[in-house]
């Protein structure tokens, strides 16, 4: 039987390749692997779900399931998202005071929409953030079969995906879930010629989080690499930056309206993470400080924060490696935006000077690792027991942090 080959991109060169069969070896791919990695989510959402209800009776055996579910969702960082919904953003024009201009508008947004329908709001935070790690699955799982991963491949990126310690936040109100499905949605985009559309899921990265400006970064220079300078320089071109741009700008704008102060929420992160000199926060850099900070800082005070930290530490040097790994090597999409993602997370690190949310902020980033050849291949060279186990520990002492409302950074 003739074999169709179909083309791909790969070190911004294209080239011929088989296509990948589908699970279970059937000629459509996309039904049966969608099959597949939502009843693994939903496996996942059972066992996660239960797991909290246990962990909230044995600590708190007097707390009512309604009370509990708030406890889980409404914690740390969500629960400025919710004030920006109930009272919308508020600013004293103190950069020095933490205030809820720090958090960017998407998820508020989004999740105001759904309240607005006449869900609670701690319903609405909790449906949104599970649906769109649904979502990101899926189009992780389709992004995977484009670039020519395997079976084997694909199911154990997926079940990483699910281990990974930041999977939780798929349960709280946070937009964690939300800014890996607009990174993967980009990729997967502009890995199928729709170029307009990836840029557009850059801009809305870009007013979720401050690390979401990887994605329209990561755009532009494969943009560069694959097109030359008149895919960036030319009307189309500066139409798409400005669009991968837009959710930053149009916060900015809104910021400048209301408090007179475009740059208001950028002045006010040195509350959240100091207020160190640029020559001390690109020493702490290069020499990545906050890794070795991270752990000391547990070692020597032994509180729950520190031990957060100690956490993250390995994670931001894993990201850091990974980056530089995949510099060495040849060149696609997924290294620029691993490149900018880990840049954006260690200056945060760097700034703070401790891994500041790294496990959180970095999920997106090592999710789209299996589409790099090389990852691949590592995969299947190496066996993934151990790491799984590792992700599975520190997720397990996460559901006990989220079941005592502590901070789940």
């Amino acid at each position: 039987m003739r074999e169709e080959f179909v083309s791909v991109q790969t070190n911004d060169v294209a080239v011929e390749v088989a296509p990948t069969p589908s699970l279970g070896g059937r000629r459509d791919p996309v039904v049966p692997l969608d099959r597949w990695i939502l009843g693994a989510y939903g496996l996942w959402l059972a066992v996660v779900c239960v797991g909290l209800f246990v962990a909230l009776h044995l600590l708190e055996p007097s707390m009512s399931l309604h009370h509990g579910f708030r406890t889980v969702v409404v914690n740390s960082d969500a629960g400025w998202l919710r004030e920006i919904d109930v009272l919308g953003y508020r600013w004293s024009g103190n950069a020095n005071v933490t205030s809820d201009i720090a958090f960017l508008p998407i998820y508020p947004l989004v999740v105001a929409a759904v309240h607005a329908m006449g869900l609670g709001w701690n319903g609405a935070a909790f449906s949104v953030s599970v649906l769109c790690q649904g979502v990101t699955l899926v189009v992780l799982g389709r992004l995977l079969l484009d670039a020519g991963a395997t079976d084997r491949q694909i199911k154990w990126a997926v079940g990483f995906a699910l281990f990974y310690p930041a999977a939780l936040f798929a349960l709280t109100g946070f937009g964690t879930t939300m800014l890996g499905m607009f990174v993967v949605a980009a990729l997967y985009a502009y890995r199928r010629e729709r170029r307009t559309l990836a840029f557009l899921f850059g801009g809305l990265a870009t007013g979720l989080y401050y690390t979401g400006l990887a994605v329209p970064v990561a755009l532009v220079v494969a943009e560069l690499r694959s097109r030359g300078l008149r895919s960036v320089a030319s009307l189309p071109g500066l139409g798409r930056l400005v669009l991968g741009l837009s959710g930053q700008a149009g916060f900015m704008a809104y910021l400048w309206v209301r408090f007179g102060d475009p740059l208001a929420s950028i002045k006010d992160q040195r509350a959240w993470t100091g207020t160190a000199s640029i020559g001390a926060v690109v020493w702490h850099a290069i020499t990545l400080s906050p890794v070795a900070d991270g752990v000391l800082g547990y070692i020597g005070q032994r509180q729950e924060a520190n031990l957060s930290h100690a956490l993250d530490a390995p994670f931001l040097l894993l990201l850091v490696v990974a980056a530089v790994w995949l510099v060495c090597g040849r060149h696609g999409i997924e290294t620029w935006l691993l490149v900018a993602g880990a840049a954006l997370v260690l200056y945060n690190s760097a700034k703070a000077g401790y891994p500041f949310a790294v496990i959180r902020l970095a999920y997106p980033f090592f999710l789209v690792l299996p589409a790099n050849p090389r990852v691949r291949r590592l995969m299947d060279r190496l066996t993934w027991t151990l790491p799984y186990l590792g992700c599975l520990a520190i997720s397990c002492y996460w559901v006990t942090l989220l079941a005592q409302r502590l901070f789940t950074d």
